[in-house]
């Protein structure tokens, strides 16, 4: 597994000619191998091979004036990402994906379709620097976030020898979420796809299994009232949760008892897979969900807190 860093320059002219250059030609090839296989798709419904672009481009011009190593993983990348769209082919038929999978797109398309729903009721050539300012800031904060969060969650899991990660993910979970204005902005912009993806490569790279389940319930049932739960779109007939949430960040348990939203979700969520991996939650009591550890992203610093949940789960 490779991995990359992003850094910030400032160029010269003459250098930044040269990046602009072959940035630029690296788009026109994959935009060129993208046609190929998407026309080989729609003729034949045969899906390109990893090696075929390369045969089929050696010669083209926007393949020459890169080095043969880059513009090889180039058309490598395009074959990837059309035998990632077969495999989703392969779930929308089985029934496992809701949404039916769409062939890679050429960046052409795909950029000038933001770009027109970006301007849309704005003047013609309508952009500024303050906007582009922000937006690169916004998304450079996004990348770091995301980074630094699989990052401490895979260095606990070092720390402490756990062995297993349970991500809850439900299809779609943004779509329609109604949290009210302020916190909609915040958690729908929240790239987590990009979480989840990063969680799973540093899993692959450090040898943790990494458990995806849905999360269908976890957050409105009780875990230590051993609520019920459901999966999405089979909720009994009746049912209800023994507790609830009161306000963001309480729960509150039949007996009456405050513990941590965010906790009790949690262990629910490791509820679901505890039969298939034969967890021992026996440990998980009130004291460990009514203060879990919290740790700041751009600080790392960790606040006062009782035992960890996944610690316990952990040494359980």
């Amino acid at each position: 597994m490779y991995g990359c860093q992003q850094s910030l320059i400032s160029p010269d002219k003459q250098l930044k000619a040269i990046l602009e250059f072959i940035g630029s030609e690296s788009h026109k090839l994959t935009n060129c191998g993208i046609y190929y296989a998407r026309q080989l798709y729609f003729k034949t419904y045969k899906i390109i091979g990893k090696f075929d672009l390369d045969k089929e481009y050696k010669n083209n011009k926007h393949y020459q004036v890169l080095y043969s190593q880059a513009a090889q993983q180039i058309l490598r990348s395009v074959a990837e990402s059309f035998k990632s769209f077969k495999e989703l082919n392969k779930k929308y038929r089985k029934g496992e994906l809701t949404n039916k999978p769409q062939p890679p797109k050429s960046v052409n398309r795909w950029h000038n379709k933001q770009v027109a729903t970006l301007k849309e009721g704005k003047p013609q050539g309508f952009w500024s620097t303050k906007l582009a300012k922000i937006t690169e800031k916004r998304n450079r904060q996004m990348r770091d976030a995301v980074n630094k969060a699989a990052r401490l969650v895979i260095s606990h899991c070092l720390e402490y020898q756990i062995g297993v990660i349970v991500f809850g993910w439900n299809k779609e979970q943004k779509k329609d979420s109604n949290l009210g204005k302020k916190n909609n902005q915040s958690f729908v912009s929240i790239p987590t796809a990009k979480l989840k993806e990063r969680i799973r490569q540093l899993c692959e790279q450090y040898g943790v299994k990494f458990i995806e389940t849905e999360e269908s319930y976890t957050s409105k049932s009780s875990f230590l009232d051993n609520d019920e739960l459901p999966k999405y779109g089979e909720k009994p007939d009746g049912w209800q949760p023994s507790g609830k949430r009161t306000k963001r960040g309480l729960y509150r348990t039949a007996q009456n008892q405050y513990i941590n939203a965010d906790a009790n979700g949690a262990a629910n969520m490791i509820r679901k897979v505890t039969t298939t991996l034969s967890f021992d939650l026996s440990r998980v009591s009130r004291g460990v969900l009514t203060r879990p550890q919290k740790l700041k992203f751009w600080s790392a610093k960790k606040t006062q807190s009782n035992v960890d949940l996944s610690r316990c789960v952990a040494s359980a």
